[in-house]
C-alpha cells in the first residue's frame, strides 16, 4: 500500500511530524514501514528531476518500487 501526504510544517498540529523526519523547510521523504519498522529516506535527487515529468515519473516509480521489494 502507498500513502501520500502533503504537511504544511508551519501548521501546530503537524510540528510532531516535522520533528520526526526532520524536516524544516520543503523536502520529500519516503517511509517504508516494514514488520513495524520505519525506513525513513530524505530523497533530493527527486528536486532535479522536477521540470521533467518523464524522468521524474521513472526515478520515482523505480524508488518506490525497490523500497516495496517489487
Amino acid at each position: 500500500m502507498t500513502i501520500t501526504q502533503d504537511i504544511n510544517g508551519d501548521l501546530k498540529e503537524n510540528q510532531e511530524m516535522v520533528m520526526k523526519y526532520q524536516a524544516p523547510g520543503s523536502s520529500l521523504f519516503v517511509n517504508a514501514i516494514s514488520e513495524g519498522q520505519n525506513s525513513i529516506e530524505e530523497d533530493t535527487k527527486v528536486w532535479y528531476l522536477v521540470t521533467n515529468k518523464e524522468k521524474f515519473t521513472e526515478y520515482f516509480e523505480s524508488k518506490l518500487k525497490t523500497l516495496l521489494g517489487e
